[in-house]
């Protein structure tokens, strides 16, 4: 296994923010793709990165990092479009193929409703280990998940006993764009530190009763139309 340059920054980025304490990058180790069989049905799910921190005044060591960037895209015909008109011009340039395309948006439900049941059998597995979960997620997913936690008051344990931290990666617009990979950093304003036990709970624990959902016109079987 190997580990790119690019991947190398973003990871150590990532264990500067989790780890505490003194290391340096040659106590940092990755392993990427590690099965995690699942006993219930025969399965396995796949970590993106198991991390450990082998300085030995570590205090956190056993990090399984998930990433996840973002979802797909909707009204991609105005990013076709786009790209479209990007190629017929013939002083075409990078430039313009960056520009936004303001019509077109991203589905951030649809890319934490796939990750939801790896990221809880995962995370689930791992806890019951003695290892954290690390979820490192574009910000547009980490702005759609808090709202529907903040009520749960979750306590702040980055200076504690935290099982599950939650990281927003963006893209690092502070140097000028050069061809390559698109240079990542972390966002400081957008992390959480917290226990995984109680955040699945909140995750679940959405809602209250609605009577309102049982009244209403209803039809019956047999096309008799009643207010119930």
């Amino acid at each position: 296994m190997t580990v790119t340059t690019h991947q190398q920054k973003i990871l150590w980025d990532i264990a500067n923010t989790i780890y505490k304490g003194d290391f340096k990058k040659k106590d940092i180790f990755v392993n990427r793709e590690v099965p995690i069989p699942i006993a219930e049905t025969g399965g396995t799910y796949k970590a993106d990165y198991i991390m450990r921190n082998k300085s030995g005044l570590a205090k956190i060591d056993e990090i399984l990092l998930e990433m996840q960037g973002g979802g797909e895209t909707n009204q991609t015909k105005y990013i076709s479009n786009h790209v479209r008109d990007w190629a017929s011009d013939t002083a075409r340039n990078n430039a313009t193929l960056r520009t936004v395309v303001p019509k077109a948006g991203t589905i951030e439900t649809n890319a934490w409703r796939r990750q939801q049941e790896q990221f809880l059998v995962k995370g689930n597995i791992v806890n019951q280990t003695g290892g954290k979960i690390v979820f490192a997620v574009g910000k547009l997913i980490y702005d759609y998940l808090i709202p529907r936690i903040t009520r749960a008051n979750l306590r702040d344990l980055r200076n504690h006993n935290w099982t599950l931290c939650i990281v927003a990666i963006d893209e690092d617009v502070s140097v000028p764009p050069v061809p390559g990979s698109i240079p990542l950093s972390i966002d400081e304003n957008r992390l959480m530190f917290t226990n995984y036990s109680t955040f699945v709970r909140t995750l679940t624990d959405q809602g209250g009763p609605e009577p309102s959902i049982f009244e209403g016109e209803f039809v019956s079987l047999t096309g008799e139309r009643r207010k119930l």
